[in-house]
């Protein structure tokens, strides 16, 4: 249409109206490609999301979209293709080679086991929470206290163990050496036998399970120590850290680290996880190499010198050099420092 011989005021409300017209379209167009990338079913988002998460010679597990958001997996036989399980939200990564059965989640939020070399639920959810099996049995937990089942589901130590959130959440309930960690009414840990009984009586603040070396770290009162299988301490809890490296310990006491061996002999008495060159800034375009080093412990640190001696322990959040004798450490997240001088002193007024 030539608009050239339009009143001027028509012309705008023609414009305006081709804009109007414009818009619609583009926001038809955008509301359609969002439903075809976020709620289609058939889009490539969800393409993605239908992945297999486990598989051997017989079964594959996979997750399948369920329309909005939601997801849901299902077992498959992988020679028929045809399904050998219901549905169900999740089942747990299966870390015991001894063991063919694996927690899973119902789409009602209850746990149950499921085979993993058919595909069918062993044990049909019915439990708060649950734990893959370990030397045979499951730690399970129903109004909650923690008991044990055997593959049949039948109880070999009833539900009678009282279990908070947080102990569901940082324990792991499965026997080592036929020995479990197992908490009181009080969140404190102990120990049990394949019976129930108590052969450490709970008294930590935590205790994980054992190692290759049978042994276990164990916290109490904030510090680490290490104890032996059966809950026999070995290493007094004064440390500030015990890390478990697969081989060796990690220990940090007093922001200096050491490592030991298996049998608690000191390999290194100084180690860190990173160093860099502590550096001074004249002004905003100059800055010079010190004789200091920033080492870090994981995520504290601290200064020492180029012999390697600790002038301020790793026992910060961050520490800076803010003048050619002075140091400034952040205590915590806070707007809170205290200063050190070279020698290591702390300052004080």
């Amino acid at each position: 249409m030539n608009t050239n011989n339009l009143h001027p005021i028509w012309k705008k409300i023609y414009i305006c109206a081709l804009s109007l017209i414009a818009l619609s379209v583009a926001g038809i167009v955008a509301a359609c490609l969002i439903y075809e990338l976020r709620i289609s079913p058939r889009n490539y988002r969800f393409r993605k999301t239908e992945r297999v998460v486990y598989s051997n010679d017989q079964i594959r597990i996979q997750r399948v979209p369920k329309g909005g958001y939601l997801l849901y997996s299902r077992a498959y036989d992988t020679r028929t293709e045809k399904p050998v399980s219901d549905k169900f939200r999740w089942f747990a990564s299966h870390v015991d080679e001894y063991d063919t059965l694996s927690v899973y989640c119902d789409m009602n939020g209850k746990r149950g086991y499921i085979n993993l070399n058919t595909g069918k639920f062993n044990i049909n959810g019915q439990y708060d929470h649950a734990w893959n099996f370990s030397e045979g049995l499951g730690a399970v937990v129903v109004d909650d206290k923690v008991g044990f089942i055997n593959s049949q589901g039948e109880y070999v130590i009833p539900c009678q163990f009282p279990v908070s959130v947080k102990a569901i959440h940082n324990i792991g309930f499965a026997f080592h050496d036929s020995v479990c960690v197992m908490t009181n009414e009080n969140d404190l840990c102990g120990l049990i036998n394949r019976s129930g009984e108590w052969i450490l009586q709970p008294q930590y603040d935590r205790i994980w399970n054992s190692n290759k070396a049978h042994q276990r770290i164990y916290q109490n009162d904030g510090k680490y120590g290490l104890m032996d299988k059966f809950g026999k301490v070995i290493l007094q809890a004064t440390y500030d850290y015990i890390y478990d490296k697969q081989g060796y310990y990690q220990l940090v006491k007093d922001g200096v680290m050491c490592t030991m061996d298996y049998k608690l002999n000191i390999l290194n008495p100084f180690v860190a996880t990173k160093t860099e060159t502590e550096y001074f800034a004249f002004d905003e375009d100059e800055e010079i190499a010190t004789e200091f080093i920033k080492y870090h412990i994981y995520d504290k640190e601290g200064i020492m010198d180029h012999n390697g001696k600790v002038i301020i322990p790793a026992k910060y959040i961050r520490v800076d050099i803010v003048g050619t004798n002075l140091f400034k450490a952040s205590v915590s997240n806070s707007n809170e420092f205290v200063f050190f001088d070279t020698d290591g002193n702390m300052i004080t007024y």
